[in-house]
């Protein structure tokens, strides 16, 4: 979740051993660890013979691991084993998307960018001006 307000409020837990923060934003409460290790999800090594191109479909290999570790990926570079295409690993998350968008692409992102999963603010839907396809 992206924090898009300000922060409402920081108060520091004396309560549990490792010290923790209470952060309040956009309505909702959450708290984070300080100074622990870092819960960063890794991408699984077993999981990357599954992935495919998106130009070609060809089986995506490590060309490059920048940041990993006995629990997984955090960062690497993929390689198209067909096109030679490259993807990247960022966070323990695949980011398979092309560069280049087509404008239906882009435009459905935008939806879903807006989307208010938690339905606090409902709208009316909007056909795109520039028309479907």
């Amino acid at each position: 979740m992206r924090i898009s307000k300000h922060l409402k409020g920081i108060a520091e837990s004396q309560i549990m051993p490792m010290k923790m923060i209470q952060v309040q934003a956009d309505g909702k409460q959450f708290t984070l660890s300080i100074g622990a290790r870092s819960r960063a999800l890794h991408f699984p090594r077993d999981m990357v013979p599954l992935l495919r191109c998106n130009t070609d479909a060809g089986e995506l290999s490590l060309a490059e691991e920048l940041r990993a570790d006995a629990d997984g990926i955090l960062n690497a570079v993929l390689r198209c084993k067909i096109c030679g295409a490259d993807y990247r690993i960022e966070d323990g998350i695949a980011c398979l998307l092309p560069d280049q968008l087509s404008s239906e692409a882009r435009h459905e992102m935008r939806i879903r960018d807006t989307i208010d999963y938690d339905c606090t603010n409902p709208s009316p839907f909007v056909p795109p001006s520039e028309g479907w396809r």
